[in-house]
């Protein structure tokens, strides 16, 4: 059992961090969020739709970075974004230009020969560029360095602000979601042990 008697809501609008530590169950919660795994009970929703059963249009709506990285080592950047774009109708050409140039991407580069952050950002910036409503990352910041990690996660947590999307993302590192969420939900051994705003929990 991964996950038990597990509840948790995501105010639209908020920056919410999940923190846990590793295997206490946040990327399979992710991934019944996301509808990549179905859970033997409960139910799962996201955007008003069950998470098994999303249609294309609500998947259009959301972005997800996974805590695995990205596949195809051998495709560059630009092979990403012409297979991905055309999915996405609001597909946003600006942002991807900027974070292409913000985290010093070489668009043809194969993504095996970019640095861990730059792979990162590229997974990022295909998350993003679809301008999703709700952005769901599991573990944005892995494999970085602490001081890598710092500037990711500012850069980030700055591109999502100017939107004002509903961000969900995990880390098992407590600075990293205190310094950039306003509220955190703990889960430990697959149970929820709270949700509060980060003010109060610091209180």
């Amino acid at each position: 059992e991964a996950l038990k008697g597990f509840n948790l809501e995501v105010p639209k609008g908020s920056v919410t961090g999940f923190l846990g530590r590793n295997g206490a169950g946040k990327s399979t919660a992710i991934r019944c969020l996301m509808g990549l795994k179905k859970p033997d009970q409960g139910r799962v929703e996201c955007l008003g739709r069950e998470s098994w059963t999303l249609d294309v249009p609500t998947k259009q709506r959301m972005g997800y970075l996974s805590e695995r990285g990205l596949p195809y080592g051998w495709a560059s950047a630009a092979d990403l974004v012409s297979f991905t774009a055309p999915l996405y109708p609001q597909w946003d050409r600006e942002l991807e230009q900027g974070m292409l140039s913000r985290f010093q991407i070489d668009r043809t580069r194969k993504l095996r020969t970019l640095s861990m952050g730059q792979q990162r950002a590229v997974g990022l910036l295909l998350a993003l560029c679809p301008k999703p409503e709700v952005l769901i990352l599991d573990e944005p910041a892995a494999n970085l360095d602490a001081v890598l990690r710092h500037g990711f996660l500012e850069q980030v947590l700055g591109l999502v602000a100017e939107a004002g999307r509903t961000v969900f993302f995990s880390s098992h590192i407590l600075s990293d979601v205190e310094r950039v969420a306003d509220r955190i939900a703990i889960i430990h051994q697959g149970r929820l042990l709270l949700s509060r705003e980060t003010d109060v929990l610091k209180e």
